[in-house]
């Protein structure tokens, strides 16, 4: 290996320059240093491609924040050997033939993430688009990538919840087309199959019984924008294949019209199926889905991103209590990161409400303000994953003559005597937190003090 370096998005070109000039001329061999997360773009440059290479490659990417370029020395990869580098987690391959032509390519993706990240960190996005793990940063550069630099159409993919539309809104904000309207939404599962024409295409004024005014239909409010058809995977057969055609001549005229109207918007289509089982099954064409499929973006569910949990949270206490958001208990914290959410971020947000609804209004949102059904998910789900850490303690117990009987009592004891203490000695939020009554725990103070 040539060696490494580590780029600043929003350095100067010549400096980026120099230093890559600077690391081509280099001829000694030397270890690649370890590096901290920066969250910058960095550059490797290798003389040849080994399992040395691919081993390290998920590291290095890491350090990059998941935007690493490969230049490799005078020779040519192999299709196989260039798909396990994209796989190991390379984002752009360069041959380093011409130092000239090798700096262009380069510095020219170097500047656009360096315009990605610009875009992304405007107050107006920040404000809207919420997260900064990995996952979910990988997802939106992709997401301003396309959005600014295509006008292709996009699939979104992702569980219930996951954002789509948000995403969708993004696509749609970073468009470069002059004089785009407002982002048009449509839900398939709405769609009714004998209004489907006029919903789509509009329709004239006398084309059918009750036609009495001109209609515009969704293709023309779009014009110039963006088109977002959620739930897609729910359209029926025979209009996909209405779609279809419009898709491909990129012009439709209206119902009971003769005029001919270009097409002239992005479609952004989103859904939760697995599109691929249905077009085996015959429920959704595969034409179609090549047609509305240019990029496909999958949106990591919330149990991938548990990072943006405390992000995620405030932003919604501070959309519920505005100024009078209180301060989080970290326990809460860690109670919500146990949770795995199958709902996504839409079930945290419900839960977030729920919280507020409990929340007396003084001092920090603790564990007594979410709700106990949720509280019994969550503990369900955190001590499963601490399961191995009773094993020991229980089996010495066993050895040492303990019943079940006594084990539970035991453990109950300790549980009461611990949430006690929590609580300050407060009877009624004690009991409340073990799902007991008041005169039991005080029946258990009072075995202990006599």
């Amino acid at each position: 290996m040539l060696g490494w370096v580590s780029i600043e998005t929003d350095a100067a070109t010549q400096t980026c320059a120099a230093w890559i000039t600077a690391l081509c001329r280099a001829t000694q061999h030397h270890q690649i240093p370890e590096l901290h997360h920066s969250d910058q773009p960095g550059v490797l440059i290798v003389n040849r491609v080994d399992d040395a290479l691919l081993e390290k490659l998920p590291y290095y990417a890491e350090q990059a924040s998941y935007r690493l370029i490969l230049v490799y020395a005078h020779t040519n990869l192999t299709l196989e050997q260039q798909l396990h580098l994209i796989a190991a987690g390379v984002s752009r391959l360069f041959c380093w033939q011409d130092t000239h032509s090798l700096l262009q390519a380069v510095l020219g993706q170097l500047q656009r993430w360096a315009q990605i990240d610009r875009i992304l960190n405007a107050r107006a996005i920040r404000e809207q688009i919420i997260g900064q793990s990995p996952a979910w940063l990988k997802v939106l550069r992709n997401t301003v990538e396309i959005g600014r630099y295509s006008n292709a159409n996009v699939l979104l993919l992702g569980e219930p919840g996951t954002g789509k539309e948000l995403i969708a809104r993004l696509l749609h904000t970073v468009d470069q087309r002059e004089h785009k309207q407002d982002l048009v939404v449509l839900d398939c599962t709405t769609v009714v199959p004998e209004l489907a024409g006029s919903e789509f295409f509009g329709h004239e004024k006398g084309a059918f019984t009750n036609a009495i005014r001109t209609r515009e239909g969704m293709f023309e409010q779009a014009a110039g924008g963006t088109l977002f058809l959620d739930e897609v995977g729910e359209l029926p057969a025979f209009l996909q294949a209405s779609l279809l055609r419009v898709i491909q001549e990129k012009a439709y005229k209206k119902v009971g019209g003769d005029r001919w109207h270009n097409l002239d918007f992005r479609l952004v289509s989103a859904t939760n199926r697995d599109l691929e089982s249905a077009q085996q099954q015959g429920t959704f064409r595969q034409d179609f889905f090549h047609r509305i499929a240019s990029y496909i973006i999958r949106l990591p569910p919330l149990r991938m991103r548990k990072d943006d949990i405390p992000l995620l949270l405030d932003k919604f206490l501070q959309e519920e209590l505005s100024e009078q958001a209180p301060t989080v208990d970290p326990t809460v914290i860690h109670a919500l990161q146990a949770h795995d959410f199958p709902g996504n971020v839409r079930e945290l947000r419900q839960l977030v409400r729920a919280m507020c609804g409990r929340y007396n209004g003084y001092g920090a949102l603790s564990i007594n303000d979410i709700p106990r059904d949720y509280l019994h998910k969550i503990g369900t789900a955190y001590f499963a994953d601490y399961e191995e850490s009773f094993h020991q303690p229980v089996l010495t117990a066993l050895h040492h003559g303990m019943d079940l009987k006594t084990l539970k009592e035991y453990v109950a004891d300790i549980a009461r005597t611990l949430t006690l203490q929590e609580e300050h000695g407060n009877m009624a939020k004690a009991a409340e937190r073990l799902g007991i009554t008041v005169r039991s725990l005080q029946q258990f103070r009072a075995k202990w003090t006599t």
